[in-house]
């Protein structure tokens, strides 16, 4: 098995173009047994004496080591002298590695000698660094380390080891998905909270969007959002979503959430083939805590700091015009009550954003790929605040396709719910806008003083360049402030000051556990071009069709 996990890992590396030595540093568990001790003798032939210092003649040090030796011999104890330490103690190399008890037990043992000063263990030490053991975090290229040098990750699991961080977030920070709705999955127990359900009552091209019989109500689950029009299978976009924010870390299932520690609460406003841009802005003054007609107010209200819109109208509206100003008056709303909103740009490939995504105060997210590149369906404008992993395909020259896209938990149903599945994949600016509405909730679980407007702002000055040679690099000012760096991020709220900052408690290293799971790169090596859309495929390899 472990020759298996060390294949993957390297396999991984390469396909991904992080360092083959990074994945196989990262097989190895911290070690709970030693091979050596640490003795240190009196001085002969007076025994009390202290030793000599460690620039002694070799002679002398050659003396103490034959006592040491001549002492191993007489006791049993198989071993070899290896050099000497600054306070005179012997580095002592066993034959074997022995578990912690049994070198601590010989250490009393060599301890009780009259020769003997002292005895200590020496332990094997390595960089306490947070890597979570679900079995795919490993394929989710946008959380991994800088140590990985994938160019277009966030680096989230190094965010979560800033010293006097909220390690993977606070549960008394809500973001709110405003999507699909919610399909059950184990990988998210503990993370969902009730919300509402928006979709109106009526019908597009002839199918029922509300697809439950009622319209608006108080249930927020996914019936399926499958639209025999087009001929697309249930997308399960609200539970992909959720699964990139808050999956459950460290669990030994499934895959790692970006902010693990915070809650979600699930407001539907898209039903089948989609839906409508006014529910979605009525979802959106109901998550902030505005009170609405016929629909009882949001109880957790207060604690949304966060609103995550995976979903856009057609690109290069203007909300401040009179047609569309519902929507600006909406995220006004939002933002007077300090909460940020985060939506997706577009994959219409497009030289400017949809709403409400290009509305003043909304944070605009393009995608990028795990190479740092602008992703070819991504749209683009002056207008974009930032980009974040979504996968895929570069629109720079000569740029290289994404064997894996955005790993997400998933649904097995064609149409209505049916089982859980912990591995499935999507991609597009869709998929890139949980990633900085997670960022933000690390934010505000580290301080939640801040405002919307200053967390906005410290997203975007800690951005990085995109690669040289890239769509962004060679085309400044379309792709916004750079790519998200999550840690970067993270550091400056700590390192501030803000406004009532306190220092939250910060996570201790867990065990490096390693179990990594097959990819078929080849298959995802191709170019995939599906219309100027993010490719969306599941783990059955079949496309789920392309989502904002």
């Amino acid at each position: 098995m472990k020759s298996l996990v060390l294949c993957c890992a390297i396999g991984l590396a390469a396909v991904l173009g992080m360092p083959a030595a990074w994945a196989m540093d990262q097989t190895a568990g911290p070690s709970q047994t030693t091979h050596r001790l640490l003795v240190r003798l009196h001085e002969s032939p007076n025994v009390g004496r202290s030793a000599p210092p460690s620039g002694a003649p070799v002679a002398r040090q050659d003396r103490t080591a034959e006592r040491l030796q001549a002492l191993m011999a007489r006791l049993a104890i198989q071993g070899t002298p290896k050099h000497r330490l600054g306070d005179g103690a012997w580095v002592l190399r066993l034959d074997q590695p022995r578990s912690l008890r049994e070198a601590e037990q010989l250490a009393r043992v060599l301890a009780s000698q009259p020769e003997v000063a002292d005895v200590g263990v020496d332990l094997w030490v390595r960089p306490q660094a947070f890597i979570p053991n679900d079995p795919h975090f490993f394929e989710q290229w946008a959380l991994l380390p800088r140590d990985a040098r994938v160019a277009g990750s966030a680096h989230f699991s190094d965010a979560w080891d800033v010293p006097g961080a909220a390690f993977t977030g606070s549960p008394s920070v809500i973001v709110a998905v405003i999507d699909t709705g919610w399909v059950p999955h184990p990988d998210l127990d503990g993370a969902v909270l009730d919300g509402y359900d928006f979709v109106s009552s009526g019908s597009i091209d002839g199918q029922d969007v509300a697809g439950d019989g009622d319209g608006r109500d108080g249930d927020p689950s996914d019936p399926g959002d499958y639209c025999v029009p087009r001929g697309e299978a249930s997308s399960w976009h609200g539970l992909k979503m959720t699964s990139l924010i808050a999956a459950t870390i460290h669990n030994g299932r499934g895959i790692a959430g970006a902010a693990p520690g915070v809650r979600v609460q699930h407001i539907r406003a898209l039903g089948r083939c989609g839906g409508w841009l006014s529910d979605v802005t009525d979802a959106l003054r109901w998550a902030v805590g505005d009170s609405l007609s016929g629909v009882p107010d949001n109880p957790s209200a207060a604690q949304v700091r966060v609103v995550s819109l995976s979903l856009g109208s057609a690109p290069g509206l203007d909300c401040s015009s009179g047609a569309y100003r519902y929507v600006r008056e909406a995220v006004d709303r939002a933002r007077a009550a300090g909460v940020l909103v985060v939506a997706a740009a577009g994959n219409e490939s497009s030289e400017s954003v949809s709403l409400p995504a290009g509305c003043p105060g909304v944070l605009a997210v393009g995608a990028h790929t795990s190479q740092g590149d602008l992703a070819d369906y991504s749209n683009r404008s002056p207008r974009l605040s930032l980009t974040a992993p979504g996968g895929g395909c570069g629109a720079g020259p000569g740029a290289l396709c994404d064997p894996v896209l955005i790993l997400t938990l998933g649904n097995d149903g064609e149409r209505a719910p049916g089982r859980p599945m912990d591995r499935d994949q999507t991609g597009g600016t869709s998929a890139a806008t949980p990633l900085v509405a997670a960022t933000a909730a690390l934010m505000f679980s580290m301080n939640e003083a801040l405002t919307a407007d200053q967390v906005r702002t410290i997203l975007t000055e800690t951005a990085r360049a995109h690669p040289e040679g890239s769509y962004c690099a060679i085309h400044p000012g379309m792709c916004g402030a750079g790519m998200l760096d999550a840690e970067a991020a993270v550091r400056r709220v700590r390192d501030g000051p803000w406004p009532g900052f306190e220092r939250g408690g910060g996570g201790g290293a867990l065990s490096w556990v390693w179990t990594l799971a097959l990819i078929a790169a080849a298959g995802w090596a191709q170019r995939l071009r599906v219309a100027g859309c993010a490719p969306v495929a599941g783990s059955s390899g079949s496309s789920g069709g392309c989502r904002s």
